[in-house]
């Protein structure tokens, strides 16, 4: 855990801080909530975020076969043995289901026969003090530590109490919370005695990091060399989640204030990015539009461009014609003509005319080698608007490139 903890282990409090540790061992019949008020103040006035390892005496913690199932549907099950659980103001808790290597599966259950844990954090979240993030039985430390590195055994001692929890060589586990180490002597003895082998991963959790004597020699007798760890090294090694099955504070779903505020700011998120994402729509849409429009308008302006260009060569070709003094009206006449049936597929590019003789130069943007194109069209209506006017010499119908010539005579 990364954050700081607060222990309830039997009547010793532990809090353990990056910075500090205390440790305060209450009388019998002490008011638990006063004493962890006292004892989160004279911690640390701004403790914040805080997690609780709660094993009072109160709490009762059983070792029990289940169905590898959720939380919800393991507290339907044992609800109906356990009728503590049915009363939603208590506090309970499973650890996560452990196979043994006969394929079952087993868990830990702690529950509190009276609610006990919910004034406390009540009081505590009245208080500001700390906001408590999870409440966790020291079962589930332990039993994270026997599928991370193969803890066998582990005694907790703070004060006159002991945990003893003990895995057997099926992976079945045993716990108890004691106040005598005489009575937790017999369990050991009983757990090493029923063992082939003796356990190879042992675990001592003491508020020094020294052994007392009695447990030293108990050990030394089995020659057994445990590991041993201060009370804050063992507290903040493991990290949890608050949705853990564990968690004795987790508590159903309840739609609060709290809630409803939330999704009131979820939902004008929402309609703030509906908003945005229709504007940016409408803006690139509205882009794309201006865009094409332009496209339309370059190609627009090429195409008069193009056409202003065949009208100029059409004036300057009238022009020069207009400016030669033709004793035959025929030329004027075959002009008036030419630009009537001319089309726009075509352009005239030079007209001359001496002597009766007449010549026609001209270049076609389309119809090259089409017997109906527009250059078969211009000469059948050419030749027929000129009855008894001119005659052309031959005409072709075929227009075989893109340049153009005809040649002809003005009838008198």
């Amino acid at each position: 855990m990364n954050t700081p903890v607060l222990a309830v282990f039997g009547n010793t409090l532990i809090c353990s801080s990056p910075s500090a540790a205390t440790v305060r061992v209450l009388p019998d019949g002490a008011d638990l909530s006063a004493a962890i008020l006292q004892l989160i103040d004279e911690a640390s006035p701004a403790l914040g975020i805080l997690d609780v390892v709660y094993q009072p005496h109160e709490c009762h913690c059983v070792v029990a076969e289940c169905a590898n199932t959720t939380r919800a549907k393991l507290h339907k099950i044992f609800a109906s043995e356990y009728r503590e659980l049915t009363n939603p103001a208590i506090s309970w808790g499973v650890t996560k289901p452990q196979a043994h290597l006969d394929g079952k599966y087993t868990t830990i259950l702690h529950y509190e026969p009276r609610p006990r844990l919910e004034p406390i954090l009540h009081l505590l979240e009245e208080n500001k003090s700390a906001r408590v993030r999870l409440v966790l039985p020291p079962a589930a430390l332990l039993t994270h530590r026997t599928k991370a590195s193969a803890l066998d055994l582990a005694l907790l001692v703070a004060g006159d109490d002991y945990l003893f929890y003990h895995v057997n060589e099926l992976g079945k586990p045993a716990i108890r919370l004691l106040r005598s180490f005489d009575t937790v002597a017999e369990h050991l003895g009983v757990a090493l005695s029923s063992r082939k082998n003796p356990p190879a991963h042992v675990l001592v959790v003491t508020e020094t990091g020294n052994v007392p004597a009695h447990v030293a020699d108990f050990f030394g007798s089995y020659t057994l060399t445990p590991r041993v760890e201060t009370w804050p090294t063992f507290l903040n090694t493991e990290a949890f989640t608050p949705t853990d099955p564990a968690n004795l504070a987790l508590r159903p779903f309840k739609w609060g204030q709290a809630h409803t505020l939330a999704a009131v700011a979820a939902g004008v998120t929402l309609g703030a990015i509906a908003l945005g994402y229709f504007y940016a729509v409408d803006s690139y849409q509205a882009f794309q539009n201006e865009k094409n429009i332009e496209q339309h308008r370059a190609t627009l302006t090429a195409e008069v461009t193009k056409l202003t260009a065949a009208k100029n060569v059409y004036l300057a070709a009238k022009e020069v014609v207009d400016a030669v003094p033709l004793p035959n009206p025929r030329p004027s006449t075959l002009l008036d003509a030419l630009t009537q049936a001319m089309p726009p597929a075509l352009q005239l590019q030079g007209f001359r005319c001496r002597e009766g003789q007449f010549t026609l130069d001209g270049i076609a943007y389309e119809g090259v080698g089409q017997e109906k194109g527009p250059f078969a069209q211009f000469i059948d209506s050419l030749a027929a608007g000129g009855e008894r006017a001119w005659e052309f010499k031959a005409p072709k119908a075929t227009l075989n490139s893109a340049a153009w010539s005809l040649t002809g005579t003005l009838k008198p």
